[in-house]
């Protein structure tokens, strides 16, 4: 599914902080973009972006009010490969 164990890693971060932004009803259940990126720690906007793709890809993440979710699927994968 993902390219190596650098992108997986970067997938589960970002399901992880998702999954976080999910119980925070505040924010509407996600992430807008930007948000991700800053919370991510990622420098380059491209990492990011095949990553996300690759999410959306495998319906992981999904969109919402203009924000990222994390969708059942993904929340599966996260409590399966989160050590």
């Amino acid at each position: 599914m993902f390219r190596d164990s650098a992108q997986t890693k970067l997938a589960l971060r970002v399901l992880r902080l998702l999954f976080y932004a999910r119980k925070d009803e505040s924010r509407g259940g996600g992430l807008k973009p930007r948000e991700l990126f800053e919370r991510s720690g990622l420098e380059d906007v491209r990492e990011m972006e095949s990553v996300v793709k690759a999410l959306r890809a495998s319906k992981m993440m999904g969109a919402a009010n203009r924000a990222f979710v994390i969708t059942q699927e993904g929340i599966d994968y996260l409590l399966k490969n989160d050590h």
